[in-house]
């Protein structure tokens, strides 16, 4: 009988083109639920309250794009009793009353947003979609946690679009969707895609995400369908938190012993060379560390071929070289190099046997070091010589 009060009053403003008061019926419907039971037609009936009130409210003024809800906890308080000589004395009293702390004035009302609504409409989203997932993760259980556990149980059954869907409206931490995701994605790779198939892998969280079309083209198998699933989220990263996210993902793959794939050891070379190289070095991978830093500093440095440079600058995201000239100041632009982090592998790479492999890296990487050397002393050099120059003309 309620359902079909709030869906009478549902047609009756629609009719009348009332479409804020259509929002308001809604949301008082979906509070009237939240005191039910959750169960899987309650959380059903609230999901599509929630996108009636959002549609609606995406048909009025955007200032007028918001409902009010009653705020939980604050209600009327009743007066003080005051002494009939109390009364008295302040009616012959002329100073004005001092005001009384019980009765500040408390906003007994909420104001809720388009934006709060689909917010809310995410996290209801997220409780039928794992009731439809995980027999056991049940309205009744999932509608005590909180959005955090939510993100959590999300990742934990493969709902990967979802899970970054409602943190990034939601403002979460991404960190432990993209730790699980690489992590599984090594998993399946270490596994083959033949193993996955007649072992009876778990494959079908794929079928949950969109992991594009050209997956679909290219015919891809489940471990490159993961790892393409892993690279689009890389992308859709904001700028301001790519290079903290990359190397999350670059720490799992490394701490479980597995080489990067080209594409991701790129990304993090352009983005942030120096903090990819801190990471080779946490991880003890000498090896990959010394070929690191030689090909940082020759690109730093500049001496190449014109063609083989502009590769290299692009390789580590470099805007300047050693031997790059400002047109505008007549002067070289300076780049810095992760010295402390080149000077903590050298001491760890000269440690090792004089035959070795290693060893031998130590020796080409001082030797590219003090050729940047000598080449960044001719450089200040020559700008010593050019200030003298310029001040002379001026006298």
């Amino acid at each position: 009988m309620t359902t079909n009060c709030y869906s009478l009053l549902h047609s009756f403003y629609s009719n009348r083109c009332n479409y804020r008061r259509v929002a308001v019926v809604m949301y008082e419907c979906i509070v009237r639920l939240n005191g039910e039971m959750a169960t899987l037609l309650i959380i059903q009936k609230q999901a599509k309250c929630y996108l009636a009130a959002i549609n609606a409210l995406h048909l009025v003024d955007e200032k007028s794009a918001f409902v009010l809800k009653p705020r939980a906890g604050v209600s009327a308080k009743k007066a003080p009793d005051i002494p009939p000589d109390s009364k008295k004395k302040r009616e012959n009293s002329t100073t004005p009353p001092l005001p009384d702390k019980d009765h500040s004035l408390i906003p007994r009302v909420q104001i809720v947003t388009l934006k709060d609504l689909e917010d809310e409409y995410l996290l209801v989203l997220a409780q039928l979609k794992l009731a439809q997932v995980e027999e056991t993760a049940t309205p009744l259980t999932t509608s005590t946690c909180t959005r955090e556990e939510i993100v959590i149980l999300l990742v934990q059954y493969g709902l990967y679009d979802l899970a970054m869907k409602i943190s990034h409206s939601l403002k979460l931490s991404k960190q432990h969707i993209f730790e699980v995701l690489a992590a599984k994605c090594v998993k399946m790779t270490i596994a083959g895609n033949t193993t996955l198939v007649e072992g009876g892998e778990d494959i079908q969280w794929l079928k949950y995400n969109d992991t594009g079309i050209q997956c679909c083209i290219d015919n891809l198998p489940p471990d490159g369908q993961a790892w393409s699933l892993l690279k689009r989220y890389l992308e859709s990263i904001d700028d301001f938190d790519k290079i903290e996210t990359h190397l999350w993902v670059v720490s799992v793959l490394l701490s479980l012993n597995f080489a990067l794939p080209q594409w991701l050891k790129d990304e993090v070379s352009r983005l942030a060379p120096e903090k990819l190289l801190l990471t080779y070095i946490k991880f003890s991978l000498l090896e990959e560390a010394g070929e690191f830093a030689i090909a940082y500093i020759r690109a730093v440095h500049g001496d190449k071929k014109e063609e083989d440079l502009r590769t290299a600058q692009e390789k580590f995201g470099l805007k300047y070289t050693l031997k790059t000239i400002d047109p505008e100041t007549g002067s070289f632009n300076t780049v810095k190099l992760p010295y402390t982090y080149i000077d903590v592998l050298l001491s760890e790479l000269k440690k090792m046997p004089e035959d070795s492999h290693l060893h031998g890296l130590y020796e080409a990487l001082e030797m590219e070091l003090q050729d940047y050397f000598t080449a960044l002393e001719q450089a200040s050099e020559y700008l010593i010589s050019l200030k003298k120059k310029n001040s002379k003309q001026y006298l």
